[in-house]
This record gives C-alpha cells, sequence and structure tokens, in this order.
C-alpha cells in the first residue's frame, strides 16, 4: 500500500474514494475518524488519508486527483429545449430538467 492523498475531513476524503472506485481503482480511508483526537494529537495528523491498495495505480491516480481538485469552470452550456444557461458542470437544465445534449 502507499500513500496517495491527505483530505481536509472525511467527506471529501469519501469522495476521492468514489472517484477512484469508479475507475476501478481499489482505496482505503485512514484517520476517518481522527478529528475527535485534536488537542491530543496534531490536528495535521488527524485529517483523513487515502492509501492505495495496489502501488502501480499511483500515476493514474494522481491524475485523476489533479482532475479532481481543479477549480470548477465557469463556461455555460445553452439547453436546446427551453435556451436557459446552465454551468458545464450540469448534466441537466436547471430550469427545465431536460438533459444535456452532446456531440457523438
Amino acid at each position: 500500500m502507499i500513500r496517495l492523498y491527505q483530505a481536509q475531513d472525511l467527506p471529501q476524503a469519501q469522495l476521492v474514494i468514489d472517484m477512484l472506485a469508479r475507475h476501478g481503482i481499489a482505496a482505503k480511508i485512514y484517520n476517518g475518524n481522527a478529528a475527535a483526537a485534536v488537542g491530543d494529537i496534531p490536528f495535521t495528523h488527524a485529517y483523513p488519508e487515502i492509501w492505495l491498495v495496489e502501488e502501480s495505480d499511483f500515476k493514474r491516480s494522481r491524475q485523476l486527483i489533479a482532475e479532481f481538485e481543479k477549480p470548477p469552470s465557469d463556461e455555460l452550456w445553452c439547453c436546446e429545449h427551453c435556451n436557459e444557461a446552465s454551468p458545464v458542470t450540469f448534466e441537466t437544465c436547471w430550469n427545465c430538467r431536460r438533459e444535456r445534449l452532446t456531440d457523438g
């Protein structure tokens, strides 16, 4: 096993674990409940850590983490049904709830 990532909190760690799992990468969370010990241990030791089961997944996992950490885009797409603009991160129109049509 190899340490991949140190999350800010348990929900962020779970998001990373879920993302890795969707890409077929096995990982585990350590220190998931260590936040309760802050004061007895340094807070930097209480952050949840993501550890990979297979070291061979490290490079691909780092690429996925880099995508995960990128700030959201402020680009918009226009709904072909109601002509309202929605962020590119939305898969459905915020206004009419129709799915975004994609090329290909």
